[in-house]
């Protein structure tokens, strides 16, 4: 039953944009595949996350969004909805600004991931 859990949950990440929260997973997965028990649903949804097979992104109430995109991006996170939008920032530009952060931090530190988010208004939220 586990390894079908995490395969729905695979599955489902990757046939969306929307950032999904772990309620919004479980919910989607138990309309298509029936009852499902909500603390091996968390467990295998850590477990993904702790084996890097997805990331989580922290929206601005602190509740987990995941995604599975494993290339190079970033995300825009409206501050007011909480809405996650995925940016992609061409190579360069990162490069630059790794570079930059650790010529800071050299004497403390390397750097060997980088979690990169920007946040503001979305146009929606603007609108209103």
């Amino acid at each position: 039953m586990e390894e079908n859990i995490k395969q729905a949950i695979i599955t489902f990440l990757k046939s969306t944009d929307a950032h999904p929260t772990a309620s919004k997973i479980f919910l989607t997965l138990e309309k298509n595949i029936g009852p499902i028990d909500k603390k091996i649903f968390l467990e295998t949804l850590n477990s993904l996350e702790k084996e890097k097979e997805i990331t989580s992104i922290a929206s601005i109430n602190k509740i987990k969004h995941y995604d599975i995109k494993h290339y190079h991006h970033y995300h825009f996170i409206c501050s007011d909805c909480g809405n996650i939008q995925d940016l992609y920032l061409e190579p360069g530009a990162i490069n630059m600004l790794t570079n930059y952060a650790q010529h800071l931090i050299n004497s403390f530190g390397k750097i060997e991931k980088i979690n990169l988010s920007f946040q503001g208004i979305c146009h929606n939220c603007r609108k209103k």
